[in-house]
């Protein structure tokens, strides 16, 4: 879509769904059993980013972010730290149904397992601190000027 200039907000937004739903569905054959959790979290994270309707979530949203968030979330992910994330998102729950299934033994494969849950626990540090600071600012007093503001509506 963005090679033909083809993007919408709509596209934007199934696009994700489509990769929680696809991990979801990783989860749940990596743990023989509902693995619910994690695409849970992300879609409550992929709400609470997009509530405020902003193209550049990925920028707005980490401006005041602590420094781990900071480094995962730095350059719009690009970072080592993000770039680890991303691959824990997206190839723990593959490593795990190989780990499963298969006599997976190669060098490293055990180095590469604990790289990607570490990727994966900086994702639910990450996504946790979203989950938070959105929960602070729906429970932050609205101030007499915005009351103001509403009640002409």
């Amino acid at each position: 879509a963005r090679r033909w200039q083809q993007q919408s907000r709509f596209g934007a937004a199934l696009d994700v769904v489509v990769d929680i739903a696809q991990r979801g569905g990783m989860w749940v054959l990596a743990l023989n059993l509902p693995g619910f959790l994690f695409p849970l979290v992300e879609l409550n994270v992929f709400a609470c980013t997009h509530s405020s309707g902003s193209e550049s979530w990925k920028v707005t949203c980490f401006e005041d972010a602590p420094m781990l968030v900071a480094a995962v979330t730095s350059n719009v992910f690009k970072s080592p730290c993000g770039a680890l994330m991303v691959a824990g998102l997206h190839f723990l729950p593959l490593w795990l149904w190989l780990r499963q299934r298969t006599s997976a033994s190669f060098p490293g494969f055990n180095l590469v397992g604990f790289l990607l849950c570490s990727g994966r626990l900086l994702g639910l540090v990450v996504e946790f601190w979203v989950l938070k600071r959105h929960v602070e600012g729906l429970l932050r007093p609205i101030d007499a000027l915005t009351i103001r503001s509403c009640a002409h509506v």
